[in-house]
């Protein structure tokens, strides 16, 4: 039998997020079952069959242990039971054959060593065994009936998986349109940069032309000139270093801003990075802190010391670190409560090696909710952190 887990895993991957639900109860079941089958000898009948079914279990466990999401771990889950069912029905069909076999070999046996008379009594018993054999039988049929369902929905998996693949084909495409058109814009802004630099060299060295004729007129006017030329040799030197330090920041913002949009929907927690006049600004997400606390969770706290890690590599930026909560209790300790989140944010940042005095914080309490607090989920999206990033120093 083909194992359908090693191809839909990676379709599922695609789409793994956060989630807070729990997952299912098949990965329970596939290791009861599989419990089941090792302690009966299975494994010395279907080694192949109980080592895949090990390894699907295997998968799934490791998938729960790393808090991946509840899709990503009910889909390996539920290839772990198919796998564990059909292994008891095929278990269970080869165990119904055996018995069936003994059974006849043994009546064999028995009827070559009676007597005449023996054999006729035996055989009006025969009807029983006969029926004990039918009964093995259709208890074989519903096995093999089983497996062939099982091989159904494995089948099925393997159509899942198809349509993940052909989708992850057509987000790579995507992406990669987007990459061709951020290259493109990139290049008609430098050749923008480079033409309007050549307009300035033209425009000044019409000027400096311009002066030498004049002083071809006057000594005194051409030494005024002269200088008149020398102040705009250094102006458009100065232009130019202007220029190129602003392409520099241009470069490093949109560097820094690709870094960390990276980081947006994946483990790493942001669930947002947006450009605004204000600068790059970076939205936490999951659950950062317990309802009226303060204190970073642990997740949360990966999730800064991922963002600080991006943040070291620009360490003139100016950052923003502003804390916010729900609307749940006084607007008083709301206050306070998003100063302190705030301030816990930034004490990490710090922690990882960024400069205190580039960081400065603020609490807006429950003043600007993004989503409807009258739930719990709304809640917790308001019960979060913003990071800004802002121009260099």
């Amino acid at each position: 039998m083909r194992n359908p887990g090693r191809h839909l895993i990676a379709a599922v991957a695609l789409t793994a997020c956060a989630s807070t639900q729990r997952p299912n109860g098949d990965l329970p079941e596939a290791r009861q079952i599989y419990n089941a089958l090792d302690q009966r000898g299975a494994a010395r009948r279907l080694d192949a069959d109980m080592e895949r079914t090990r390894a699907a279990i295997d998968r799934a466990d490791s998938a729960t242990a790393g808090r991946l999401s509840v899709e990503y771990i009910d889909a390996v889950s539920d290839i772990a039971l198919h796998l564990a069912q059909a292994t008891e029905a095929k278990d269970d069909a080869l165990a119904a054959r055996q018995a069936a076999d003994s059974l006849r070999a043994a009546r064999l046996r028995q009827l070559l060593s009676l007597s005449e008379s023996q054999r006729a009594d035996l055989a009006s018993k025969n009807a029983l065994s006969q029926a004990e054999i039918d009964a093995l039988r259709e208890r074989n049929a519903a096995s093999r009936q089983r497996e062939d369902s099982m091989r159904i929905a494995q089948n099925s998996a393997a159509g899942v998986r198809a349509t993940e693949d052909m989708r992850a084909d057509s987000l790579r495409r995507v992406a990669n349109q987007a990459q061709m058109q951020a290259e493109a814009a990139r290049i008609a802004m430098e050749q923008d940069r480079t033409d309007s630099l050549k307009r300035l060299a033209e425009l000044t060295s019409q000027q400096l032309d311009s002066a030498r004729r004049a002083g071809a007129e006057s000594e005194r006017e051409r030494d005024s000139l002269r200088t008149a030329a020398e102040a705009a040799t250094h102006a458009a030197d100065s232009l130019r270093d202007l220029a190129a330090a602003a392409a520099r920041a241009g470069d490093s913002l949109r560097a820094l801003n690709t870094a960390l949009s990276a980081l947006q929907g994946t483990s790493a927690g942001v669930r947002a990075v947006r450009q605004t006049d204000r600068g790059v600004v970076i939205s936490l997400s999951g659950v950062l802190f317990d309802v009226g606390n303060s204190t970073l969770t642990a997740g949360a706290a990966r999730s800064v010391r991922r963002i600080s890690q991006i943040l070291q590599q620009y360490p003139n930026y100016h950052l923003a670190v502003e804390g916010h909560t729900d609307a749940i209790g006084r607007p008083e300790r709301n206050q306070g409560l998003s100063e302190r989140r705030a301030e816990s944010v930034k004490d990490m940042l710090v922690a990882d090696g960024l400069a205190p005095d580039h960081i400065t914080t603020r609490g807006y309490g429950a003043t600007q909710p993004v989503a409807s607090n009258a739930t719990s989920a709304g809640r917790q999206q308001n019960r979060r952190v913003e990071i800004i990033v802002a121009g260099a120093a």
